[in-house]
């Protein structure tokens, strides 16, 4: 705590010699932080109306939209509702055997395409946009690219060796920027104003979660690529569209992957390091993970899926979705916003995460 007090002294220091040592700056200080609130206030009340007024839905015919990691989950979700809405979907999928590559392909429809895709080999990916290219010569023009790649594990960071974190890395950001880089020409070349890139991410790349540490790690490194790209984008009319979930009830983030997860990590280290934990402390962690999964409300659910349909289909999307629930901005807010110490108590002490 003795960072943290010496923070403090510093910022009461600061502040009482802005507010009562100089009048002038004290003044000045008033009115620029009254026109910094304004300019906030104005700025964020100009998007809120701008999104009702501008609210359009696309015309779905002719439009392609490509979708990786189709096989379960948001991405298998996503191409049933944007093939019932009208567009023609593209759903790449590590098995064509999969429960939800048969799902897609049991529609029997022409608007439906499913191709194995194995995103961590740069020949299956191009195989799979040499097809994409072969339907926006006959079917339509590519209109959105869905990025939707992830795998997470479970464990503290001294329990992971080089081969965890390079795949943890390889799945979460070289294949989401590899997907990006392959399709990137065809989109450039569509017709379409208004085409886009959505990059499914999750707000753990804003929060450091103790035991999932590499997954956040990438999250992080997926946000910053999706800000990047949006910026370098912008010269061509291409929207580049962030969505970030929570650790949903979804196939990677499943209670079973999780437990699967952490004893893969804890069978393989050696005793010197499990005689430093006690052997119940993975049981209690990842229980607690798993009451987090279990306990997501309904209401954040419905209303990401229903936001992941308006970054493809709405005319001019947002830059930006996250979960509306107050109570979940509050908490995000309060991580960013909050002093490490305070984090850092939630987390170790009340949280109920990584007590040994």
């Amino acid at each position: 705590m003795r960072g943290y007090a010496g923070t403090l002294t510093l910022v009461f220091l600061v502040l009482f010699a802005v507010l009562y040592l100089v009048p002038l700056v004290r003044s000045a200080a008033y009115l620029f932080s009254l026109t910094l609130a304004g300019v906030v206030v104005s700025h964020y009340t100009a998007l809120w109306a701008l999104s009702f007024l501008t609210y359009n839905v696309v015309t779905p015919k002719g439009k392609i939209v490509v979708i990786t990691r189709c096989d379960s989950g948001y991405g298998n979700r996503l191409a049933l509702e944007l093939f019932h809405r009208g567009f023609t979907v593209v759903a790449g999928c590590a098995s064509e055997e999969s429960e939800g590559a048969r799902l897609l392909k049991d529609l029997g429809s022409p608007r439906v395409h499913v191709f194995h895709t194995d995103v961590t080999e740069m020949e299956s990916l191009l195989e799979f946009q040499s097809r994409v290219r072969d339907l926006c010569s006959g079917e339509g023009h590519l209109w959105a690219v869905i990025i939707n790649l992830s795998v997470v594990s479970l464990g503290e960071l001294e329990w992971y060796d080089d081969d965890d974190m390079r795949w943890t890395y390889e799945v979460n950001v070289l294949c989401v920027s590899r997907v990006a880089r392959v399709f990137l020409p065809m989109l450039r070349a569509s017709p379409y104003d208004g085409r886009r890139f959505v990059i499914v991410n999750s707000v753990w790349g804003r929060i450091a979660v103790p035991g999932t540490g590499p997954y956040c790690m990438t999250k992080y490194a997926v946000r910053c690529f999706t800000e990047v790209l949006r910026r370098e984008l912008i010269k061509f009319g291409i929207y580049v569209v962030g969505v970030e979930p929570n650790l949903y009830r979804l196939p990677h983030a499943e209670p079973g992957s999780l437990l699967k997860s952490y004893k893969y990590m804890w069978d393989k280290l050696p005793d010197s390091v499990k005689d430093a934990y006690s052997r119940s402390y993975g049981e209690e962690m990842e229980a607690n993970i798993r009451n987090m999964i279990a306990n997501e409300p309904d209401p954040i659910v419905l209303d990401m899926a229903k936001k992941m349909m308006d970054s493809v289909q709405t005319e001019h999307p947002r830059k930006l979705y996250q979960p509306d629930l107050l109570s979940r901005k509050l908490l995000y807010a309060g991580f960013r916003l909050l002093p490490d110490d305070i984090t850092d108590f939630w987390f170790t002490e009340i949280s109920g995460l990584m007590k040994a």
